[in-house]
């Protein structure tokens, strides 16, 4: 026996007809990412990306690895992900009122497109990934098609927002008492969005582009929404900045089954991961730290029916409906007034459960971080350190070594930065340190006289300016570029991401065969150069036979020839 308010019922299930829906990642996806093993992540998600638009895994797929990949700091590796989940969310999908469907056939194929919160933070995604790469144009495209219109269903009482039961009940009401009701097709008003971050990324991409009065409406509205973005606003409207840091902060919420024969769904924090309003705290090159507010709490946005494609509402008010039609009771069998009002609905509930046949659906996109900062800073001279922390707890913050100002003719860089979404950060978040030499850092450090794959500490890609950093150590001097590049070929490794069909693929220090470097101011960045590697395992006759050489003492080592 299940409650629904004070009406009891029974409701017989068919075994064989119920199934249980997972989440759309493994666990061990989730996992990675906590640990910011974001390569590893991405390796498993590649390996069971479903290539079948009709999957309703396809756009969720996609979003994951888009979120992995930008963590990863190679948002050219997520290019042609995020360019086909716009394709997906750009496809019809638009009603009359400029609301958004979720479910969309088109040509018999069935397209799933998120809850309308998951749409609209995938279009902010799909904006960072084009700013980072410097395409503000298609930033401005993909920020603005976030503020699609919303469906509200309005309040309860005394300002509290309705819950999915009371719009199922609702529903069920109107549709069993007009003929060819449809209360979630048409019972809500269209409203205005209140997306606050995607006004403030949409506000910044016009402003890049020098559309200051359509960034200035974006600001308004984004202060609008939320009013805590006051200081923020500020910065952006006086352009006090040259980079601008986009923090995500711990995993989102997740959905959950509850209710009669658990055909609703709701979501909840995730593990403790509670909304709040601590500040970001961004510090640079030692100075004092500035703080920015919350600009989105995906907790509170989750929960807001508005945000929600009323999926589950659809097959529940069905179910309420065909029971006041079995019963007769009308909408009073769902009062708190007697219990016996619904016995009839003893009846109705197993052909109901029948027609039901499975749980709700709860799958959904368990990438998410819980809230999201947005930090318009300048950074004042190449290789800037930058700390972010989250309120004033030493556990919650990040060092990021490496950054530099944009660079001519560039106005504003973006950093998307993804705090591992744990208690304690990794050592390599922390530590500020190059263990590694890379091509987005102008340091020297200690070892890089050699590359990674003779035993030295160098991992920038082989050029002729790497060559001769090398030769200036005393290494390879009768190696030309070529022949550098060939070491790396012969070891079956592939030197960027062109070489690995576009992906970034598991790196070279990770144990893969792909070098490529990420952009500072990453998880990616700090995981690779900020921690100690095992040491390069040979695979080819050459490049042992030189590991060899170079290590021994200066005055026995021959000079290295390539035959």
């Amino acid at each position: 026996m299940r409650r629904f308010g004070s009406a009891v019922y029974c409701l017989v299930v068919p075994a064989a007809g119920l199934s249980v829906m997972t989440g759309c990642s493994t666990p061990s996806v989730i996992e990675h990412v906590e640990r910011g093993e974001y390569g590893i992540g991405r390796e498993v998600l590649l390996k069971n990306l479903t290539q079948d638009k009709a999957e309703r895994s396809y756009f969720l797929d996609r979003m994951q690895l888009c979120l992995v990949d930008l963590a990863d700091g190679v948002p050219r590796s997520a290019e042609r992900t995020v360019d086909e989940s716009y394709e997906i969310l750009r496809t019809q999908g638009i009603n009359a009122d400029k609301t958004v469907a979720s479910v969309v056939i088109n040509e018999s194929v069935k397209f799933w497109k998120g809850e309308p919160f998951e749409q609209a933070m995938m279009y902010v995604y799909i904006a960072i990934q084009k700013a980072a790469c410097g395409e503000w144009d298609n930033a401005r495209a993909a920020a603005g098609s976030s503020l699609f219109l919303l469906k509200d269903f309005g309040e309860a009482t005394k300002g509290r927002r309705k819950t999915t039961e009371e719009i199922a009940r609702q529903a069920a009401e109107y549709d069993t008492s007009h003929e060819g009701g449809d209360y979630i097709g048409n019972g809500y008003v269209a409203r205005e969005s209140n997306f606050a971050y995607g006004h403030l990324m949409a506000g910044i991409s016009n402003a890049v582009l020098g559309r200051d009065a359509e960034a200035e409406d974006h600001y308004a509205a984004a202060l609008a929404s939320n009013g805590g973005l006051t200081d923020v606003v500020r910065r952006l409207r006086a352009k006090e900045y040259n980079t601008i840091l986009v923090v995500d902060y711990g995993l989102g919420p997740e959905k959950i089954r509850y209710g009669m024969d658990d055909v609703f769904t709701r979501f909840v924090p995730r593990n403790g991961w509670i909304s709040g309003q601590e500040p970001l705290d961004v510090s640079i090159q030692g100075g004092p730290g500035e703080r920015f507010a919350v600009a989105c709490d995906l907790n509170n946005m989750a929960a807001d029916h508005m945000w929600n494609n009323m999926e589950d509402v659809r097959v529940a008010k069905s179910v309420l409906g065909n029971a006041l039609l079995a019963t007769g009771v009308g909408i009073t069998a769902f009062s708190h007034e007697s219990e016996h009002q619904v016995a009839g609905l003893i009846v109705a509930g197993v052909g109901l459960a029948m027609k039901a046949s499975a749980a709700a659906d709860i799958r959904h996109c368990d990438l998410l971080p819980q809230r999201v900062y947005i930090a318009p800073v300048t950074v004042p001279s190449l290789d800037s350190t930058v700390v972010v922390r989250v309120g004033d707890s030493q556990l919650m913050r990040m060092v990021l070594p490496g950054l530099d100002p944009p660079q001519p003719p560039e106005r504003v860089r973006l950093h998307y930065v993804r705090m591992t979404p744990t208690y304690r950060p990794p050592a390599w978040g922390i530590s500020g340190t190059l263990v590694y030499a890379n091509d987005e850092f102008g340091g020297a450090v200690d070892g890089d006289g050699l590359p990674y794959i003779l035993g030295g500490r160098c991992a920038r890609m082989p050029s002729q300016e790497a060559l001769q950093h090398y030769q200036r150590a005393g290494y390879l001097r009768d190696f030309t570029t070529a022949d550098l590049e060939n070491l790396y070929r012969d070891e079956g490794i592939k030197l960027g991401l062109d070489e690995n069909g576009g992906r970034a693929g598991l790196h070279l220090l990770e144990g893969g065969n792909v070098l490529y470097c990420p952009s500072a101011g990453t998880g990616g960045f700090q995981r690779l150069f900020c921690q100690e590697h095992g040491p390069y395992k040979p695979k080819s006759d050459r490049v042992r036979e030189l590991m060899r050489s170079v290590a021994a003492p200066p005055e026995s080592r021959a000079a290295a020839r390539v035959d």
